[in-house]
């Protein structure tokens, strides 16, 4: 004959074992979603960052403070959450993502903490198909303009950052650190000399940050005789 738990004993072991599943449930879990990479943005893809692991992206930062006052990066955040959606019932996705908060912490060269911080964001990331996240892009300033004032130019710092959001269903996740360094400097960006003293300005998605400039907008350009920067006079 079996063993039967006296009931006192049964109402207990079933809060214990209630409290454990919420407390699992509840647990910090950073692989819901993830950021990948900071999408490249140039003036070939038109400046327009496209949710698409495979699109060419920034494997690190530039950042030339004679042009930009801070770096910002479009994230590229993947969803793992498993679909829940079901047409034949009528049951909405809930695993749908939207992402609203950033906390970035920026270090220098030797580790040391040069400026904490959170930041709103709004971003949407889809849910995957079987194995494959979804994806989406969202805008993230991954240096402050109080921070990079105080960044002697000529080193490397490192921008950590950690988003969170709340699916469809209203539950909150977040992604685990990430870490994107990025070298700041002061005129080490090439610029582009004009063709012409009224030539369109050669277009860059993000003034200072990865990609040449126009020589007119540095400070080495001289707007009345038209050169400077090693240009040749402009015809």
């Amino acid at each position: 004959m079996g063993y039967t738990l006296p009931r006192l004993v049964r109402i207990g072991f079933s809060i214990v074992l209630f409290a454990a599943l919420s407390s699992a449930a509840c647990a910090q879990n950073n692989t819901s979603i993830f950021i990948e990479q900071v999408q490249a943005i140039t003036p070939d893809n038109l400046c327009v960052a496209t949710p698409d692991p495979s699109a060419v992206f920034w494997s690190s930062g530039l950042m030339d403070v004679a042009y930009a006052s801070e770096y910002d990066g479009e994230l590229l955040v993947g969803n793992q959450l498993v679909s829940r959606g079901d047409q034949a019932t009528m049951r909405p996705e809930s695993a749908r993502v939207q992402l609203y908060s950033a906390d970035l912490t920026i270090f220098d060269a030797s580790g040391a903490t040069l400026s904490s911080f959170s930041v709103p964001i709004s971003g949407f990331v889809d849910v995957g198909s079987g194995n494959t996240p979804g994806y989406g892009v969202v805008h993230v300033p991954l240096i402050d303009a109080a921070t990079a004032a105080a960044i002697p130019p000529g080193q490397t710092v490192v921008s950590r950052v950690k988003i969170y959001g709340v699916t469809l269903g209203d539950i909150q996740v977040e992604t685990g650190n990430w870490d994107y360094p990025i070298y700041v400097c002061a005129g080490c960006i090439k610029c582009v000399c004009p063709a012409t003293a009224d030539a369109d300005y050669a277009k860059s998605c993000n003034p200072g940050q990865n990609e040449a400039v126009d020589c007119r907008l540095a400070t080495c350009w001289n707007a009345a005789t038209g050169t400077g920067c090693g240009c040749k006079p402009a015809a």
